[in-house]
């Protein structure tokens, strides 16, 4: 069971889901189809003609979101591992990530194809990362673009600095989402854990910042600092 609703449809105009059956569940039960179809067709649940044509053309430029999305989070999240304010950053794809050595082998084979003739190399061997978001050279020492979400920790920020914070962003809206053609900015304490006593003292200066496509890393990076700035001064 998937939801087509975030990456797939990936311009925040779809609510959809599909349900995928493998060979191997076919080669089990071949009569899975049949039912799923007969559920479908007694119960209503199919989308409309016009929620399917959007679908296609979303699928049509899924591949290069998704590549734009990961460079852009990627070069957004190296960034503010240099900022003296910024205490945690959590991006898989960031070399110096803990999870970063699970990365590569949750990448497909095609993403992996687009990412050889970016000068991506696999098995990927990590080297002395260079900050520069204007050279792709120097991305490639980062780390491996995986997905648009990035997590951070403001550094002794209490809620009404990250109010501030979020409100002094340009191109970021405030809005719980991911996947879509917008960048966004989600602070749970406020938001999805706000009804979460036991996680919300742990999310009260956590950030998820999501970087989209259109937004380019360099222009992402200048709104986050212009903030930070305005922040302090207030």
């Amino acid at each position: 069971m998937s939801s087509l609703t975030k990456y797939s449809g990936g311009h925040t105009d779809i609510i959809m889901g599909a349900l995928i059956v493998s060979k191997q569940g076919l080669d089990k039960q071949p009569n899975i189809l049949k039912g799923l179809r007969f559920l479908q067709n007694s119960l209503g649940g199919t989308a409309s003609p016009r929620d399917c044509h959007l679908m296609i053309r979303s699928i049509k430029t899924l591949g290069l979101r998704m590549l734009q999305h990961g460079l852009n989070a990627l070069r957004l999240a190296a960034w503010l591992k240099t900022r003296d304010d910024v205490e945690q950053v959590r991006y898989p794809g960031l070399g110096s990530d803990g999870a970063f050595h699970m990365v590569e082998q949750l990448i497909s084979e095609n993403a992996k194809r687009e990412l050889r003739f970016l000068g991506w190399s696999f098995p990927y061997s990590p080297t002395e990362p260079v900050l520069d978001i204007d050279s792709l050279d120097a991305v490639r020492t980062l780390g491996i673009p995986f997905g648009g979400v990035i997590n951070f920790k403001l550094k002794t920020a209490d809620p009404e600095q990250i109010k501030r914070f979020a409100a002094a962003l340009r191109l970021n809206a405030l809005a719980v989402s991911l996947g879509g053609v917008e960048s966004l900015l989600e602070v749970p304490a406020s938001m999805t854990h706000a009804v979460s006593t036991d996680t919300r003292s742990e999310a009260d200066n956590r950030i998820c910042q999501k970087p989209s496509r259109r937004n380019l890393a360099s222009r992402l990076l200048l709104c986050v600092s212009q903030s930070a700035w305005r922040t302090s001064r207030t």
